[in-house]
C-alpha cells in the first residue's frame, strides 16, 4: 500500500494543496522528504495523512489516490472504512500506517508484555517507547539464542548481541548493547567503548535514546507494504547521525513508503532530488504550495561554442 497522490481541500493551514509522492519499487523501501521553514504545514501534512486514513477527516477535505492494487480493493470495498475493515480481517498480510511524531524520548516506563495485536493505524506513544524497546531487545536476544546451533552458551549470546548491534553499525555509536543482566531479570545493558561501566537503556544519552528507541519501535512493528510517517527524525541527533538515520530506518521491512518531515540539511542532502518536496507560502495567495525541485532544474547549455 502506498500513496501516489493526495489532495487536501482543507486541514489547518493547508488548503487546495496537491502532493505527489514517490512509490516503493522492487520490494525496496523509499523515502519521501517534506521540507520547508516553520509555519509551512509539514507536521499538519503528516497529521492529515494519518487522520485521513483513520477516517477522522472527511473525504471531502482530503482525497487519496493509492497504488493500483489498493485502489482495486478500495473500489471493491466501496470506501476507506470498509477497506480498513478488510485489512483487519487479513492481519498476516495487511499493511500498516505508522506515525512517529516529533518528541524527545525522556520517560522510561517498564513493560511486561508487547502489544502484538494487529492495528491498521499505529501512533507511537512516547512514554512507552523505551520500555517497549527494552522488552523487545531482551526477547530478540533470547529468541536468537533459542534458534542458534552454537553449543557454547557464551558464544550463543555473543552471536545474538552482535546480530542486534549490526542494525546500528552505520551510526558508529559510542555505546553498544553488551549483555543481558541475569541479576536483574535479563535487562539489556549497554557498554560505552573504552569503559567498563554498564548502563540500562534509560540512562543512555538523549541522542542514543532517540535512536535506539525509535528504530527498535519500528523493528517491533515489522512493517511491510506500509506507510510510515516520521516527523523530525533528526531530533536530538548529532549531524553525523542525521546523515545516516534514514538509511537505518529503511533497512527495516520491505516495500514501505516513508514520508518524512524535516528541517535537517543533512537528511535533505542525502535524499534523491526526485524524492524531495518543499512546502512554501505563496506570497500572493498566502496558501501553502508544494515545490518539486526535479521540475525546476536548469536547462543544459548546448555545445554551440
Amino acid at each position: 500500500m502506498y500513496i501516489k497522490e493526495m489532495v487536501i481541500s482543507e486541514y489547518k493551514i493547508l488548503n487546495d494543496l496537491k502532493i505527489q509522492l514517490q512509490p516503493p519499487s522492487n520490494s525496496k523501501n523509499i523515502v519521501n522528504v517534506i521540507a520547508g521553514i516553520n509555519g509551512t504545514g509539514k507536521t499538519s501534512l503528516l497529521e492529515s495523512i494519518v487522520k485521513g486514513l483513520a477516517g477522522a477527516i472527511s473525504p471531502e477535505n482530503i482525497h487519496f489516490r493509492f497504488d493500483e492494487e489498493t485502489e482495486k480493493k478500495r473500489h471493491q470495498n466501496a470506501d476507506l472504512q470498509k477497506l480498513r475493515e478488510s485489512f483487519e480481517k487479513r492481519q498476516n498480510i495487511s499493511p500498516k500506517v505508522i506515525y512517529i511524531a516529533s518528541y524527545l524520548i525522556d520517560v522510561f516506563m517498564p513493560v511486561t508484555q508487547l502489544d502484538t495485536e494487529y492495528h491498521f493505524i499505529n501512533q507511537l506513544e512516547s512514554v512507552k517507547i523505551l520500555g517497549n524497546a527494552e522488552y523487545y531487545i531482551r526477547e530478540y536476544i533470547l529468541a536468537h539464542e533459542r534458534n542458534s546451533y552454537e553449543g557454547d552458551p557464551v558464544k550463543r549470546t555473543r552471536e545474538a548481541i552482535d546480530n542486534f548491534n549490526q542494525h546500528f553499525q552505520e551510526a558508529n555509536l559510542l555505546t553498544q548493547l553488551y549483555d543481558l543482566d541475569g541479576k536483574h531479570f535479563n535487562r539489556p545493558v549497554f557498554k560505552q567503548k573504552g569503559s567498563d561501566m554498564l548502563i540500562s537503556i534509560d540512562c543512555l544519552s538523549d541522542g542514543e535514546r532517540q535512536l535506539y528507541g525509535l528504530i527498535v519501535a519500528l523493528m517491533i512493528l515489522n512493517p511491510s507494504n506500509s506507510i510510515i510517517l516520521i516527523d523530525e527524525p533528526e531530533l536530538a541527533l548529532h549531524p553525523a547521525w542525521q546523515q545516516i538515520i534514514m538509511s537505518i530506518y529503511t533497512k527495516i521491512g520491505q516495500n514501505n513508503q516513508f514520508i518524512v518531515a524535516t528541517h535537517s540539511p543533512q537528511i535533505i542532502a542525502r535524499t534523491p532530488i526526485n524524492n524531495l518536496i518543499f512546502l512554501r507560502k505563496n506570497s500572493i495567495s498566502h496558501k501553502i504550495e508544494a515545490i518539486y525541485p526535479k521540475q525546476h532544474q536548469p536547462k543544459k547549455l548546448s555545445n554551440r561554442y
